[in-house]
């Protein structure tokens, strides 16, 4: 029987071998998961994945980062009665606490979106109670996590330019491997991680490095729309240099 309560998921594409094999080489026993997190299914989101701890915590790490304060958030767009920003946010961690199993923060999300949608404002403020009230234990729960992922980002930041210096990019070297990205992105396929490491290397040292970094965080979090779009706005600079 179908369990009401557990948050669905976009169809997404991976290689469980490769990545798990990426991924787990420096594994210590400090990548291990705890057993429970507050308003997680860790279970469920486990065998989404493949049974992979390591991409999961770090994926859980990314939505710390990326949205534990978006309570805070929705509440200052409907006080500036921002409303369609505070729709779009919601929209967002709506989608992202779904793949992560972060159930009670999907269900709660989704209820305001749908509020803010028919432009029902005086019950969004309520459920924007809710939300918070749903996401707060998360957040707690998932601080412990974020204190220990020191080395996590720090790949993501080296490569940067110094200031006014301009790199060079000979696009036509990379042109293979872009593609690859390319069509990983429109299939939902989380190899395209991988991939983007691969051209992350190729550019160290170029004005597309943050770009590259902004791709990367989204690709952690599932957002695949928000890549395509990242994607093309890498190519133009790649393409124009």
């Amino acid at each position: 029987m179908k369990n009401e309560s557990q948050a669905p998921i976009r169809e997404l594409k991976t290689d469980h071998h490769d990545i798990s094999q990426e991924m787990t080489q420096s594994v210590s026993a400090d990548d291990i998961l705890p057993e429970d997190l507050p308003g997680i299914d860790i279970k469920s989101a486990l065998q989404r994945m493949g049974d992979n701890k390591v991409l999961y915590k770090k994926l859980l790490i990314r939505f710390y980062e990326q949205y534990g304060n978006s309570a805070q958030q929705i509440r200052n767009y409907l006080e500036l009665s921002e409303f369609e920003l505070a729709r779009q946010l919601s929209h967002t961690v709506k989608g992202i606490a779904g793949n992560l199993a972060i159930n009670k923060v999907y269900h709660s999300a989704m209820a305001l979106e749908t509020k803010l949608r028919n432009g029902d404002v005086e019950e969004a403020e309520s459920l924007a109670d809710k939300f918070e009230t749903a996401l707060e234990p998360v957040t707690e729960g998932l601080l412990n996590l974020y204190r220990k992922a020191q080395a996590d980002d720090q790949l993501d930041k080296t490569g940067e330019c110094e200031e006014n210096v301009s790199c060079e990019i000979v696009f036509s070297k990379i042109k293979p491997l872009f593609d690859k990205l390319g069509v990983l992105l429109k299939e939902n396929n989380l190899e395209a991680e991988q991939c983007l490491e691969a051209l992350r290397k190729e550019l160290q040292g170029t004005e597309a490095a943050s770009i590259i970094r902004e791709l990367k965080n989204q690709i952690d979090l599932f957002d695949f729309d928000e890549a395509r779009k990242t994607y093309k706005k890498l190519k133009k600079i790649l393409e124009k240099a």
